[in-house]
């Protein structure tokens, strides 16, 4: 088992990829989408090209069934897609040496499951499109609006630990999934964001310094500073004899 200040470290370690990891959560996801339209399209195309209005039809038919039709003709289309009666010709030898040809009533008992398996189908992947969707606007929230991730995460700790700390989406995103990795375990949980929070609060604090530094300093990139934020360089100092007055020699 990894201890509190392990895991505090590798965070603080690892704590400028979140963004760019935060992003890449999201393409995967938004992914998702061209995945279940690629399925349904491949679905599409196998049969017929009768599969993306099939299942607003079997609802508009189960909706309609058993209502006055005025006159007009209802058809199932699931058994237009998967008849389960269709007509047989059959083709036998007779004993003249001709072909008997005899018509019969077929029965398609596997097609009375494909019915309904293609139309749970069909209501499972619209289910995620419109799912996937909304979890694209959910995570560009996430991503755009840090405050709307830090008080998700807020939800899930139980104390103010990070209240005092600067967190971006990512940070939030990482230390939300730590949480839920560490959920059957709450006192680690709250020695580990102990941890982070002195990490943390090091890490800007010192950071904090060196910006009021150059600020003060007036550092602008140049190899020499100006110095006068009170911050003391030794530097050494070389002694060597000269004479006092080294422009006018004397004559002892």
């Amino acid at each position: 088992k990894s201890r509190p200040v392990e895991i505090a470290q590798n965070f603080v370690e690892f704590q400028a990829n979140y963004n760019h990891y935060h992003k890449k959560f999201f393409f995967w996801e938004a992914s998702n989408i061209f995945t279940v339209y690629l399925s349904m399209q491949t679905t599409h195309w196998i049969l017929n090209y009768k599969f993306f209005p099939y299942g607003v039809q079997v609802i508009e038919y189960i909706n309609s069934y058993g209502q006055p039709s005025h006159g007009k003709m209802l058809h199932d289309p699931m058994c237009e897609l998967f008849p389960t009666e269709v007509a047989c010709n059959i083709n036998i030898g007779s004993t003249t040496g001709a072909i008997d040809r005899t018509n019969f009533l077929c029965i398609l008992g596997n097609n009375l499951f494909n019915q309904k398996y293609f139309f749970m189908l069909w209501l499972w992947w619209v289910a995620l499109l419109l799912i996937s969707v909304f979890g694209i606007f959910y995570r560009l929230g996430r991503i755009l609006v840090p405050g709307f991730s830090r008080h998700l995460l807020a939800r899930k700790i139980h104390g103010n630990q990070l209240s005092r700390l600067k967190l971006t989406s990512g940070d939030c995103f990482v230390l939300e999934m730590l949480v839920d990795n560490l959920s059957p375990t709450p006192k680690l949980i709250d020695q580990v964001l102990e941890e982070i929070e002195k990490k943390l609060t090091e890490k800007q604090r010192s950071q904090l310094h060196w910006k009021i530094a150059e600020v003060e300093d007036g550092y602008k990139g140049e190899n020499v500073s100006l110095n006068t934020s009170g911050y003391k360089k030794e530097f050494p100092i070389i002694s060597e004899n000269f004479p006092l007055n080294a422009s006018a020699p004397t004559d002892l």
